[in-house]
C-alpha cells in the first residue's frame, strides 16, 4: 500500500519528536554544567521542529 503524504509527514514529526527525547534524556544523565547547553541547543529545537510539523500535518491533511 502506498504511504501517503500525511503519513509520511506524521512519520517525520514522530522521529523528530524520539530524538528530542533521546537527547533530553541522555542530557538528564550526564552531571555536566555543557549537559544543560545540549539541552537547549539540540533538544529543544528537535522537540519543537516535530511539534511543529505535526501540527502542520494535522492541519493539512492529505492536500498539496
Amino acid at each position: 500500500m502506498a504511504e501517503t503524504r500525511l503519513e509520511r509527514r506524521l512519520r517525520w514529526a514522530g522521529l523528530l519528536i524520539a530524538l528530542g527525547m533521546i537527547v533530553q534524556s541522555i542530557t538528564l544523565a550526564v552531571l555536566h554544567p555543557l549537559a544543560f547547553v545540549a539541552f537547549i541547543v539540540m533538544a529543544c529545537p528537535l522537540m519543537g521542529a516535530g511539534i511543529v510539523l505535526f501540527l502542520v500535518a494535522i492541519l493539512k491533511g492529505d492536500s498539496a
